[in-house]
């Protein structure tokens, strides 16, 4: 029979859920804690400054980074992610993908994800699940999934 591996992930969870026929069961609940985290609490040092150099010698200037604190957990969230779906994926625990996640995360997931579990999503899906009941998860899943 074929399983289809079912992610509802965000920057803060990730749960899989295993879909063999009509019956969803859970297979992994990762976390980030981190991803919860304040930015305050994440990044305790002080933004850096530099000196212009141009007309007004000696102005200051803060430095914000393109990537905040957060987003870059949410970075390394989405790289684990891929890493565990692409040692399933080459282990054969799945043999088709359904990723479920918000608009910003699911471009992140899209980019840390292997070429092994690439190869096998069927489907994809903009919603933020993850916090969901495992019952409601699975009713969505059985109503969305084609």
């Amino acid at each position: 029979m074929n399983t289809t591996w079912i992610l509802a992930a965000d920057g803060t969870r990730a749960r899989i859920f295993a879909m063999e026929g009509t019956e969803v069961q859970e297979v992994e609940d990762l976390s980030n804690p981190r991803g919860r985290a304040a930015e305050r609490d994440i990044n305790t040092d002080r933004q850096g400054n530099w000196n212009g150099g141009g007309r007004q010698q000696g102005a200051s200037h803060s430095y914000e980074p393109d990537m905040t604190p957060l987003k870059h957990e949410e970075e390394k969230f989405a790289k684990a992610i891929g890493e565990f779906l692409d040692k399933a994926s080459l282990e054969k625990r799945f043999d088709k993908l359904c990723v479920i996640a918000p608009p910003e995360f699911m471009g992140r997931l899209r980019e840390k994800m292997g070429a092994n579990a690439k190869k096998q999503i069927e489907e994809e899906l903009v919603k933020d699940i993850s916090w969901f009941s495992d019952a409601a998860i699975a009713e969505y899943v059985k109503q969305h999934l084609h």
